[in-house]
């Protein structure tokens, strides 16, 4: 129903909180997508959320990040989401 999707994007990290072993950062990305499935009447009348094959691509990501005794080894979690828009 819905595709798959390719996007060629750029992306930015912005810190946002940072302490000895913690830090908290976000991922801002956006650039343009392709999506292989778009709404047509007949052939794919499910999907009703993507109306063009070219969309612009956005994700944010909340990124929270733990070092350990060696700042080589961390774990990282995340929270985001990701938008495919095609200005309408």
């Amino acid at each position: 129903m819905l595709g798959n999707s390719t996007a060629f994007y750029s992306f930015m990290e912005i810190p946002l909180f940072s302490r000895e072993r913690f830090s908290i950062s976000s991922f801002n990305d956006g650039g343009l997508a392709y999506v292989s499935k778009k709404y047509h009447y007949e052939y794919n009348p499910e999907n009703v959320d993507i109306s063009t094959n070219f969309n612009f691509y956005f994700k944010k990501d909340f990124v929270f990040k733990y070092s350990f005794n060696n700042e080589k080894i961390f774990a990282n979690a995340s929270l985001g989401l990701i938008h495919y828009s095609n200005g309408s």
